[in-house]
């Protein structure tokens, strides 16, 4: 069929291309090569137990990881739409390039009174809150990213050291001073993706909760008043934001920058604003009311409330 074995194959969108399952849950997929004539030589000179039966070759799939037997399955059931296809074949093995469509989903009617409010921090990289709801959140971790952050900072310094203090000359000092730019570049691409993960967790939050207005803090000022602490320190928040906004600006949601001042020490069930009012990082607890809740969802509620900007 080709002249060389990695050609690909490709595979038209006809009725004979389709994906069946067996009795065990194995997947196969059924498809025709060949043209009519050639169906009908190839059926009387062969047995039907061979991989074409009746000019239709069957093949099984491997659907071991979770998310391509997702994939199968939809297709199966017809929820997912196939399309022309190929085969390919290379030194690891046979591969079908499968090719599929599906209708996108009914889009979320938004409301500019339903605010999102989003707090940025160390124990939740942002914690979400709506102002319309006592108990609606989205809290997406932060300790883990802060920490992997600061052991590439901790390994670029090593190498920093290492070139500083080896003063001989060759391919020995030359890896030790280009090591700090490879992980200086690797720290940049870390934060770029997790940066744009959060950013799209915020906004489908938002979205999923009809808020047509995303709020954060304003953070002017926020190094100089955390330079004491080394792993606020470390995280690209401004570029999260921008993030965020870009993001929301594609789903036609306002994105509003407000004064952060008290969030995290005013009840937001009461209004009542003390210092004591946060137990810890984590806990809050009003000493007016007694309410109690994680103090990061406390403030993103704080910050959902406002309306004007700060």
């Amino acid at each position: 069929m080709s002249y060389s074995k990695d050609i690909p194959v490709p595979i038209a969108h006809t009725k004979g291309f389709r994906i069946s399952q067996d009795d065990r849950g194995f997947y196969q997929f059924s498809f025709p090569l060949v043209s009519k004539s050639y169906k009908k030589e190839w059926n009387d000179s062969h047995i039907a137990e061979e991989h074409m039966v009746n000019g239709m070759f069957m093949v099984a799939v491997d659907g071991t990881p979770k998310s391509i037997r997702t994939i199968l399955e939809r297709c199966r059931i017809g929820e997912y739409k196939m399309g022309a296809s190929k085969i390919v074949n290379n030194e690891k093995g046979m591969y079908i390039y499968l090719t599929y469509s599906f209708e996108a989903p009914e889009t979320y009617k938004l409301d500019p009174e339903k605010i999102c409010g989003v707090d940025l921090g160390i124990k939740y990289a942002a914690m979400c809150a709506v102002n319309y709801n006592d108990y609606m959140r989205k809290g997406i971790p932060g300790e883990a990213i802060l920490k992997h952050c600061m052991e590439l900072e901790r390994r670029r310094k090593d190498w920093s050291r290492a070139a500083t203090y080896n003063t001989s000359d060759g391919h020995g000092r030359r890896n030790k001073v280009e090591a700090p730019d490879a992980i200086r570049k690797k720290e940049s691409n870390y934060h770029v993706t997790v940066n744009r993960n959060i950013a799209n967790a915020v906004v489908s939050f938002a979205r999923k909760c009809g808020c047509g207005k995303i709020q954060m803090e304003d953070l002017r000022g926020f190094h100089q008043a955390h330079k004491d602490n080394r792993m606020l320190g470390k995280w690209t928040y401004f570029q999260l934001q921008e993030f965020i906004r870009q993001k929301a600006d594609y789903y036609g949601i306002e994105v509003v920058k407000v004064d952060p001042q008290n969030t995290s020490q005013t009840c937001s069930i009461c209004g009542y604003t003390s210092k004591e009012n946060r137990l810890s990082q984590a806990v809050f607890k009003c000493i007016r009311c007694g309410a109690e809740m994680n103090a990061d969802f406390n403030a993103a509620r704080n910050i959902a409330m406002k309306r004007n900007n700060g």
